[in-house]
């Protein structure tokens, strides 16, 4: 409700015109201006008025009172004087009442002592006081009267509030109990005088927070029962009680004052207690913070308060608790040796320790709320925004040196870590630098830079291996780095060829042929310049640097080679990169696929054996369908989670992609629909690639499927096979570190919505999605990324924003051929068999299905709980086992050394390796060896027994 100051003045009127009708009574039974002594009723009008309906009507206890004298012939001065003087008693009496918990409803002895004592005695004392020695001092009563007139005052005033007081608090206690019929009434009909809802009493009663509601006197009406529990008091208690009752004493008139200018406000609900905390009172005298929310209603023209409180006791320890925990870092960070400061975005600094001051000759006082690019070297300032601006929740940390100006104007070099804070949507709200005197270390580099220039023939002292050719082709010298480097004989060493030298190396080189013609060609082309990564079989990789030695007339004398040994920077980089982007991926990825898979084995297995024994028109049949499919989804969902963190296993072989585009022409048909137009343009003579065809077949899925979805009106989608030879310059530009060579390139493309640079730089992250929720996983560009990762290819995409999307896969030339496979031929009762077959799995409740199924189908099963078993087993029975079926990832022994342990006895066991995790005991960076038979969980019952057939036959 707004503001109405219409109805103010009304308000004021109304006191005013009872105070003078009551003060006509008065008049019956004394004067201010004789000795008699007498009731004067106005004084309990006023005092009743202002503490129960607010002491912002004062105004009417002046009009009131001026009007009474000045209708009685008195002077205006003194009319103005008596006004002012018994206002004045009415305020005090208000404010010493509601500061010793008075309870307006006299439900307690001591509230009728206080009224007797602060407002018929104490306060008619003080206004008698005031208004008796200002008529004295304006000549009004002379002084020898004094103390006669001051005795008729505060008699009078005294009776009056005696008097008159208590009826009209009795009387505005009955009318509490008419407010809370009201609001009662209000609850039933589910909203208040102007329509807005009220919520129904049961969720009032049940509410977790406190919920208080007050007439415009203050008086409870409402108190549920989180309040009761909040206040300690029963509601039986507080309700018709003043709300002071729950405020210390210091606060009443402030919360009151609150409340005043709330209802006139025209707001209809305000929060309270946010920043500076309000304070309750418990009925046990005890204080505790609270936060409040407060709304006003009209029910039945009557003007209601609700307010919703909590107790913050906990919240403020909380708060209290950081507040001791931020003071014992600062208090660290005071102690540390290195300059540690935090700053705003735009180097602003907010927080120095004494370190820092120190060293640049300054209080901290002094240096916070300053740019700290003004102790920096002009020249490097922009360098700071720049590494300030790149900073992301991604790339928090920056390593930088900074030349810096000091107090006394030296320049000193120090190391800094920058390290970026950042809110919860991203955005950097605090940069924490720490930073360390580097001169000396800056000066003695120097020094040393400046040694090596002088002794630059010692190439001894070199951690490279170097090695310096004649145009010739023959050595000129070779540190011992080199030849320790690559394990160099010392008959190698003795015959200085290059030729000998490259016949040896060749050996070692997991690319020899592209290796090999990196360094023929810059042989023959001496003016070139080249830096290559070379990778070795036993995994190490070196950075080989060449460049032509010529004298300052332009003279060629020969090659320096540089080989430096980087794997550890290498396999730091891929470290840090799989932690980055992978990390949690990758480890959910190996746990799905051994403990995911061993769940799916006899969920699959024992649904299947199952619905073996039931009719298909059985409804428990229909049901363990249900979950077969449910299993198989999930089955689904592990080998992309496999495929994108490049864990799953791949069966590599020689395929022609454009048969592989031309078997599924059918089928992408079929998933594109009428509306989208299918084009291919295939490259008769296209290079074969080695690959694993269900994967590129998922690949070319995926990315048929994204493009239909980009095209929901219809378009084109083109299919395109062709060579292509990527040389370095390529790679480096596009695609990073690839091997050049020849690739075969398969592109799908379409007309659809395209995609802004921003979303292409995260089209390939892990969950990352632009459909709508439900129509994307997220997965599937993932998906496709860690299979051509896999195969050690890669994926381009171009796109433009409503004009359409390529992605194009390079795959490498195979260097085989491809093979027509054998024809095989069914063999009758294939999945059925009488032969021995040794059992070793330590999951439970896989060994079970597993033997169960293998037993149902004819084969004398031998179980064993694990490797140790599994060996003493073998060795007791060895005459009759036939197959060993092993787990791979065991505790204490994998099952390929089972396998070669159990072969010293029984040489011609066969195997058939089961496992959920594509670990390197039998497969090579995720290649299956050859020759392994092996059996990826979660399968069906037919293709273990179908596989078991295979090895047995």
């Amino acid at each position: 409700m707004k503001f109405s100051f219409r109805a103010y003045l009304l308000k004021i009127t109304v006191l005013a015109v009872t105070y003078w009708g009551t003060a006509q009574l008065g008049l019956l039974f004394s004067s201010i201006e004789n000795d008699g002594g007498g009731l004067w009723p106005p004084a309990g009008i006023a005092l009743v008025a202002l503490l129960i309906f607010g002491h912002h009507l004062w105004p009417g206890v002046v009009l009131g009172a001026f009007l009474t004298h000045v209708s009685t012939g008195a002077a205006v001065t003194f009319a103005l004087v008596i006004a002012i003087s018994s206002t004045l008693e009415a305020l005090a009496g208000v404010y010493l009442l509601r500061h010793v918990d008075f309870d307006q409803m006299l439900s307690r002895r001591r509230d009728v002592v206080s009224l007797i004592f602060w407002g018929a005695i104490i306060s008619p004392l003080l206004g008698a006081t005031i208004g008796v020695t200002g008529l004295g001092l304006i000549g009004l009563v002379p002084w020898p009267a004094y103390l006669s007139v001051w005795w008729t005052w505060w008699l009078g005033h005294a009776l009056g509030v005696l008097v008159i007081a208590p009826l009209g608090l009795i009387w505005t206690g009955r009318h509490n109990s008419l407010d809370r019929g009201i609001f009662s009434q209000g609850l039933t009909n589910g909203a208040d005088g102007q329509g807005r809802p009220i919520p129904p009493a049961g969720i009032i009663a049940s509410a977790m927070d406190a919920i208080i509601t007050v007439n415009e006197t203050q008086r409870i009406i409402l108190f549920n029962a989180a309040a009761e529990e909040v206040f300690g008091c029963s509601a039986a208690k507080a309700i018709g009680q003043s709300l002071d009752r729950f405020i210390p004493t210091r606060f009443r008139d402030a919360h009151t004052h609150h409340i005043q200018r709330f209802g006139q406000s025209g707001l209809t609900n305000q929060k309270m207690g946010r920043l500076t905390p309000l304070w309750g009172l418990r009925s046990n005298g005890q204080e505790f913070p609270i936060e409040a929310s407060i709304s006003q209603m009209e029910i039945a023209g009557q003007k209601l308060y609700t307010t919703i409180l909590r107790d913050v006791t906990d919240k403020l320890q909380t708060q209290q608790d950081l507040l001791s925990s931020e003071a014992r870092y600062r208090a660290i960070v005071q102690d540390q040796t290195e300059l540690i400061c935090r700053s705003t975005p735009d180097q602003v600094l907010t927080f120095v320790n004494n370190a820092y001051a120190r060293y640049f000759g300054r209080l901290p006082e002094e240096l916070i709320g300053q740019s700290f690019l003004d102790l920096i070297a002009p020249e490097n300032r922009q360098f700071i925004r720049t590494n300030h601006a790149n900073l992301s929740p991604e790339n928090p940390m920056v390593s930088n040196e900074l030349e810096e100006m000091r107090a006394d104007g030296s320049r000193r070099w120090l190391h800094w870590t920058d390290r970026g804070i950042f809110d919860q949507t991203g955005q950097l709200v605090e940069v924490q630098a720490v930073g360390r005197d580097i001169t000396e270390q800056k000066q003695a580099q120097q020094q040393i830079e400046f040694q090596k220039t002088l002794l630059e023939c010692e190439l001894e002292a070199s951690p490279d291996g170097i090695l310096i050719v004649s145009g010739e082709r023959e050595w000129l010298y070779a540190n011992q780095r080199f030849v320790d480097m690559w394990g160099l004989l010392p008959e190698i060493v003795a015959a200085r060829s290059s030729p000998v030298t490259l016949a040896y190396i060749r050996s070692l080189l997991v690319e020899p042929e592209v290796v090999i013609a990196g360094i023929e060609y810059l042989l023959e082309h001496p003016a070139e310049t080249n830096r290559v990564e070379i990778r070795l079989k036993d995994g190490r990789v070196f950075d080989r640097y060449s460049a032509p030695i010529v004298s300052a007339a332009n003279e060629y004398y020969g090659r320096l080679w540089i080989f430096r040994d980087i794997t550890r920077e290498r396999q730091l980089e891929a470290q840090l990169l799989q932690s980055q982007k992978m990390e949690a991926i990758g480890q959910l990825a190996g746990g799905i696929a051994h403990d995911f898979n061993n769940i799916l084995v006899p969920i699959i297995g024992y649904v299947e054996l199952g619905m073996m024994q039931l009719s298909p028109n059985d409804k428990l049949y229909s049901d363990l369908q249900r979950v077969r499919e449910a299993a198989e989804r999930a089955v689904s969902l592990t080998q992309q989670i496999l495929a994108f963190s490049r864990k799953q296993m791949l069966e590599m072989r020689v395929l022609d992609l454009n048969g592989l585009a031309s078997e599924f022409q059918q089928l992408i048909q079929r998933l594109i629909g009428e509306d989208i137009e299918l084009q291919t343009f295939l490259e008769p003579a296209l290079y074969q690639v080695k690959a694993d065809k269900g994967q590129i077949e998922q690949v070319l899925l995926n990315l048929v499927v994204n493009a239909r979805d980009a095209m929901p009106t219809g378009g084109k989608l083109s299919l395109e096979t062709a060579n292509a030879y990527l040389d370095e310059a390529y790679l480096k530009k596009y695609t990073g570190p690839q091997t050049p060579g020849h690739y075969a390139m398969l592109a799908v493309s379409d007309t659809g919505n395209g995609m802004d640079p921003a979303i292409q730089q995260q089209i390939f992250e892990p969950f990352f999605t632009t459909k709508a929720q439900g129509r994307g996983t997220g997965l599937g560009l993932a998906t496709v990324f860690g299979i051509i990762k896999q195969h050690g290819g890669y994926i381009w995409v171009y796109s433009e924003l409503y004009k359409g999307t390529t992605f194009k896969i390079y795959l490498p030339k195979a260097n085989e051929t491809m093979q027509t496979p054998p024809t095989t031929h069914p063999i009758a009762g294939s999945d059925y068999g009488s032969e021995t077959i040794l059992v070793v799995e330590d999951e439970e409740m896989v060994r079970h299905l597993v033997c169960e199924t293998l037993a149902s189908h004819g084969y004398k099963v031998i179980e064993a709980l694990g490797p140790a078993d599994g060996l003493r087993l073998a060795a007791e029975q060895k005459d009759i086992i036939h197959l060993l079926l092993t787990d791979v990832i065991m505790p204490n022994m994998n099952g390929r050394e089972l396998y070669e342990k159990m072969t010293a006895f029984k040489p011609d066991i066969k195997v058939l390796y089961m496992s959920g995790y594509t670990d390197n005991v039998i497969v090579h960076h995720g290649i299956l060896d050859e020759g392994i038979n092996f059996l990826q969980k979660p399968f069906t019952v037919r293709m273990l027994t179908r596989k078991v057939k295979q090895v047995l036959s």
